[in-house]
């Protein structure tokens, strides 16, 4: 016995220590009390038998602790012993406890002491050599711990605990609490793309073919020579698996609080505008275009950028229409074909019942409009059908959006054209011009994303202070030079949601400069503004 009572003390510790029996007892019972919390997710009756238990452990190592400083030898031996002997018993209790919380793991995902009940449970799951009933408790516990109601795809023993493991990185409130993230799938089979969060269907899904080993990749983090020392990237890489879904998480999350909307246009966030054709045309127009060529009309100038954006042919397409205009139609011409008379007709019908709202008169020009392409063939004089037609649409644009009488609208659309009818544009000053450059560009990258050119695709595109550029789906946006000195990849610029999902990710996976001024906001404004959402 003497030898066993050695080999009980060389790997328990020393239990005739009293202070060991304290800190070992006041450990299992923390355990005890947090597994008895979160079984009352799960067997509320079975919970109360198990507290009254747990109370009477408590009151039987109190009374043997009040003897561990006994002068009496026999006595302080027995009340240590005694008080082993309970520890034991919590030991066990404890180890009864889990199996049924086990047993049924969705109930366990509704309180702190539930999840981290799951913890425990993927922790002690062997995922070298996991099971099929591992994987599938494996599947229920992340489901349960992170709130979602579909888990799919390829989700092994190497994904489905680095998964765990990744969205344990972020606030609860990020993942378990954000009702915009319900679907999770990892499909290997599409190379197009790494990850994608689709906000309508609350799906995150991941592409990325290996989670770890020698044959997968990082991701690597390209930066301006410009940009801040506090910003500096440095040799930092992320393993894909990881960025990749911390980066959809963001996206998330960035969707739950509607976070760029609100705050894109702020200096701090990018200063990202949503553009359209005609608000850049507008900015190029304002920084002097038609100053530089004073003796070609504006409106013939708007539409030199809008061809160039939509051909980025250097002035060919613009070339082609000047040189198509033909014979004009006359006034009479124009009033009498069948979308003016309809539109006219309307125009009628607004000053007898009154102006419809802005959606109704887009339904009216929308459904004029459709008759023009006739009304342009029967009026062509060679091959200027598309120049009739685009001449038309402007006469309806003034009858239905201005209130304008056909005859003074058609006058009006006419006198445009008249006015440039006998200038010659020098082709070459206009393709050369900055602004004109500038649409070229971007419709370079129309389709295949600005951003993988990085500093000099962004300085192809710039106009006092801005960067106008244009994502993979051929959205237009601009943002602020500046925003490049505080950046941390190219991909930043790519959209807005993608200047916050990079950020976050990195924040989150503690790889973000620790001086970079993100660090302010994303925790203070990003995790509890989570958490206000979740409470409205």
């Amino acid at each position: 016995m003497p030898f066993f009572n050695g080999l009980r003390h060389i790997f328990r510790g020393n239990v005739s220590t009293p202070q060991f029996l304290r800190d070992e007892f006041d450990r299992a019972m923390a355990a005890l009390r947090l597994h008895v919390r979160a079984l009352r997710n799960v067997d509320p009756g079975t919970a109360d038998s198990y507290q009254t238990t747990m109370q009477i452990l408590e009151d039987r190592f109190t009374q043997a602790q009040e003897r561990f400083e006994s002068k009496n030898e026999q006595e302080r031996t027995e009340a240590l012993a005694t008080g082993d002997a309970v520890l034991q018993d919590v030991k066990k209790t404890d180890e009864a406890i889990i199996p049924l919380l086990h047993r049924v793991p969705e109930l366990l995902g509704h309180s702190s002491e539930g999840r981290q009940v799951l913890d425990e449970l993927m922790q002690s799951i062997n995922w070298k050599h996991p099971g099929p009933e591992n994987l599938e408790m494996g599947k229920r516990a992340l489901m349960a711990r992170y709130g979602l109601e579909s888990l799919d795809g390829k989700l092994g023993r190497k994904a489905l605990p680095k998964l765990y493991e990744l969205l344990g990185m972020v606030p609860d409130e990020h993942v378990h609490s954000n009702q915009d993230l319900l679907r999770f799938v990892r499909d290997v089979n599409n190379a197009q793309f790494l990850g994608l969060y689709e906000g309508g269907q609350k799906k995150l899904t991941i592409w990325v073919q290996r989670v770890s080993g020698p044959r997968s990749e990082n991701k690597t983090f390209v930066q301006d020579d410009t940009v801040d020392d506090n910003c500096r990237m440095g040799n930092v890489q992320l393993p894909l698996f990881d960025h990749t879904t911390l980066h959809e998480v963001g996206h998330a999350v960035d969707h739950l609080l509607h976070f760029m909307n609100v705050h894109m246009g702020e200096d701090v966030y990018g200063g990202w505008r949503r553009e359209t054709d005609t608000s850049m045309i507008e900015a190029f127009m304002a920084d002097g275009f038609g100053t530089r060529f004073p003796l070609i009309p504006t409106d013939f100038l708007e539409k030199y950028l809008k061809l160039e954006l939509e051909n980025g042919d250097e002035g060919r397409a613009a070339q082609e229409a000047y040189q198509a205009r033909g014979q004009l139609p006359s006034v009479g011409d124009i009033v009498r074909t069948e979308s003016v008379r309809e539109a006219a007709e309307e125009l009628s019908k607004y000053r007898t019942e009154g102006v419809p709202d802005d959606s109704t008169r887009k339904d009216h020009f929308k459904k004029y409009w459709g008759y023009t392409s006739s009304d342009a063939n029967a009026l062509a004089t060679g091959d200027n059908a598309k120049f009739i037609r685009e001449l038309l649409t402007e006469v309806l644009k003034l009858i239905l959006h201005q209130q304008t009488d056909p005859i003074p609208a058609a006058q009006t659309v006419l006198a445009r054209l008249q006015a440039y009818r006998t200038v010659t544009p020098d082709w070459n000053a206009l393709a050369q011009d900055t602004v004109a450059r500038i649409c070229n560009n971007i419709h370079t990258y129309t389709g295949r994303a600005m951003w993988r050119d990085g500093r000099a695709a962004a300085e192809a595109s710039f106009l006092n202070g801005r960067v106008y550029s244009v994502d993979h789906d051929g959205t237009y946006f601009s943002y602020a030079m500046a925003a490049r000195r505080k950046m941390v990849s190219n991909y930043q610029f790519n959209a807005p949601s993608e200047w916050f999902a990079e950020l976050y990710a990195l924040y989150y996976a503690n790889k973000l400069p620790p001086n970079h001024p993100a660090r302010v906001w994303l925790d203070r404004d990003v995790a509890h503004t989570v958490a206000q959402a979740r409470r409205t």
